[in-house]
């Protein structure tokens, strides 16, 4: 049954080419299919493609105008997603937001689990209706809270990440300027040393010492400043740097596999979008069995799907990994296509909190 649903997000605007960007737009996308939707931002900007409105706000988003246009609305369910996730603004900004919604749930997406120290008893008090987290770390981060938290996975656009046609991946290597004749193993994201990005150039030199015919590709976020002395250590080891726009789809389709090195828990966000692309564009991916990945995949080496615990397994991986007559990483995702994604969001809230729309 169609339901009237609000979300609400900080922040954004284009381009919609980092994690919590792209959730915000999926859901709102995927619910406004099926449901009378809302979609508001504060401190991003108008969105007409996207029927997003921006608003004006304080930081604790205490505003006249927000209060206007969200008790206007009167939403039977209305989703917080956080940029920070469940600091003590984020619960504080979205027990701020239930005083808009006429007594109707708040459900909080929380991408990322944020340890509140001193502070963690305050979240019995602030708890939202419900929190929603793609990652085990929320609930552990979380003891206080009093309600709630429920797994939540997110989701791949399978339409748009698709496998490279035949002779594709020939004429992407040459557009970019990628060795046709090297196993290409690619990682997207921000250029941070924080995502234990120096790994992918121990990498890459220690494939140089052993002869092993192996590129790295990196393709770094255009929203994110990049630290220049991580960038220098991957181009000093031989890694290729993409930077700039280009259609992601096209990196993907270039690459022999996927690569993603990031161990700490606030260095992304609990299920890395990038790795979910990758498995759409059916490539073999090697991971650190980071966030809430291992509770979605089992480790499938014979399938392409394999987890790395230590720095020593990446170069036996990627032998490994070379030797697979193919990937069929494509059908493991394809449970988590946006659309089944955004009603599990929906499904998951209701459930929780008790709710009916009117």
């Amino acid at each position: 049954m169609p339901l009237r649903i609000g979300l609400l997000t900080e922040r954004l605007k284009p381009p919609y080419d980092e994690g919590f960007k792209n959730v915000a737009v999926n859901l709102i996308r995927e619910l406004g299919q099926r449901h009378t939707l809302l979609a508001l931002t504060c401190f991003g900007a108008d969105d007409s493609a996207l029927g997003l409105r921006d608003v004006p706000a304080n930081r604790l988003l205490l505003s006249r105008a927000l209060a206007r246009a969200i008790g206007g609305f009167r939403p039977d369910l209305l989703y917080y997603l956080p940029t920070a996730s469940t600091t003590l603004f984020g619960l504080l900004r979205a027990r701020v937001l239930s005083l808009y919604t006429h007594g109707k749930p708040v459900a909080l997406v929380a991408l990322q689990p944020r340890l509140l120290g001193r502070w963690e008893p305050l979240a019995r008090f602030l708890s939202p209706s419900v929190i929603l987290a793609p990652t085990p770390a929320v609930r552990a981060a979380l003891p206080s809270a009093r309600c709630p938290i429920v797994e939540a996975p997110l989701g791949v656009d399978a339409a748009r990440f698709q496998p490279a046609a035949p002779g594709r991946q020939a004429a992407l290597r040459a557009k970019y300027g990628v060795p046709i004749d090297r196993w290409v193993l690619l990682h997207v994201g921000h250029i941070k040393a924080e995502r234990n990005i120096q790994a992918l150039a121990r990498l890459q030199a220690e494939a140089a010492r052993e002869g092993e015919p192996l590129q790295i590709v990196v393709v770094g976020s255009t929203s994110t400043r990049q630290e220049a002395e991580a960038r220098r250590e991957l181009e000093q080891s031989g890694v290729r740097v993409l930077d700039g726009y280009l259609p992601i789809v096209e990196a993907y389709q270039m690459a022999d596999a996927y690569a993603f090195p990031v161990v700490e828990d606030i260095a992304a966000i609990g299920i890395p979008l990038s790795i979910l692309e990758a498995m759409a564009c059916n490539l073999p991916v090697l991971t650190t069995p980071f966030g809430g990945l291992p509770g979605l995949f089992e480790e499938r080496p014979e399938r392409g799907f394999r987890y790395i615990r230590s720095e020593a397994e990446w170069l036996p991986a990627v032998r490994a990994t070379r030797q697979l007559p193919a990937a069929s990483t494509r059908a493991l995702v394809e449970p988590y296509s946006w659309p089944r994604v955004a009603e599990r969001f929906v499904e998951a809230a209701l459930r929780q909190t008790g709710s009916a729309p009117r």
